[in-house]
C-alpha cells in the first residue's frame, strides 16, 4: 500500500508509523523501504504513554525520547538510505506560493 501511494503521490509525506512496528519488529524499516519518507520518535513523556496506547504491542513505551531518537537513527542507518533529521513540511507546499492556491 505504501509503495502504491508513493508511486501515485510522489510529493507527499508518508509516515512509517509505530503501528507498522507493532505488526512486525522491522515494520517501520519495511515502510521506509516501501516508500515512506517520515519516521517520528515518540516524544510523549514515559509517565504518560500508558494513557495513549491505541493498539497492542506499541513499541518504545518505556523508552525516553532521546533513547528513542537514537534507536531510530540506528535503525535507519542499517537500511543504508540517506536520511536527515528535520522538522518537515510536505514538499508540494512551497513557501513562495500562497496556500489558498494549493487548496483549490
Amino acid at each position: 500500500m505504501i509503495a502504491v501511494l508513493r508511486i501515485l503521490m510522489k510529493d507527499i509525506n508518508i509516515a512509517a508509523t509505530t503501528a507498522l512496528q507493532a505488526i512486525d519488529p522491522a515494520g517501520r524499516e519495511q515502510g521506509l523501504k516501501a516508500g515512506a519518507n517520515v519516521i517520528m520518535p515518540n516524544l510523549t513523556p514515559v509517565k504518560y504513554r500508558q494513557d495513549y496506547l491505541l493498539y497492542e504491542n506499541k513499541p518504545c513505551i518505556n523508552e525516553e525520547a532521546e533513547a528513542c531518537k537514537g534507536c531510530l537513527e540506528t535503525r535507519i542507518e542499517w537500511l543504508e538510505i540517506p536520511s536527515r533529521m528535520v522538522n518537515g513540511e510536505t514538499p508540494c507546499i512551497s513557501k513562495s506560493e500562497p496556500r489558498s492556491r494549493l487548496s483549490g
